[in-house]
């Protein structure tokens, strides 16, 4: 079960799979009699790591939610699934289409849709410095979506 946790987590995340450690001498895992998992997703004090779960967040939880709900014989409903895209604790975009959200956490999920958003934007007059957030992965779902936006505008104006 941890090694299928861990494997959800990269796969979801992009974050280097460190694999499982099975440690008897913490409070919280000894004890228990009953399965128990501490989940440790990334290094808080590297940068790329970070930058990696902030972006992945939302994949993050639904890969463990996933992997959890298995191990019990559950599987989750299309309902336990949030229909919003959430951005760095910022504001949530309302989408009430389940297909829509699922089209648009797809974009917002693929790192080569991302980079096309941004290229597109770039050629219909938004800055180049776009793709340096776009590479450095400082860029927001907010941003990506913007700069959707204002291509798709532009090309209309044109």
């Amino acid at each position: 079960m941890a090694k299928s946790i861990t494997d959800a987590i990269a796969k979801a995340s992009g974050l280097k799979n460190r694999g499982v450690k099975i440690r008897k001498d913490i409070g919280i895992l000894k004890g228990t009699n009953k399965p128990c998992y501490l989940i440790e997703v990334c290094f808080v004090n590297d940068s790329v790591d970070v930058a990696l779960y902030k972006k992945n967040f939302a994949a993050i939880c639904q890969a463990i939610a996933e992997q959890l709900a298995k191990a019990v014989g559950k599987t989750l409903s299309p309902s336990t699934i949030t229909s919003n895209v959430k951005d760095k604790e910022t504001r949530t975009l309302d989408i009430n289409s389940p297909a829509l959200n699922n089209i648009v956490n797809d974009i917002l999920d693929s790192k080569g849709q991302r980079e096309t958003i941004v290229n597109c934007a770039i050629a219909e007059g938004a800055h180049k410095s776009w793709l340096d957030k776009l590479n450095d992965r400082t860029i927001t779902n907010d941003e990506i979506l913007a700069l959707a936006a204002m291509s798709i505008v532009n090309v209309k104006k044109n």
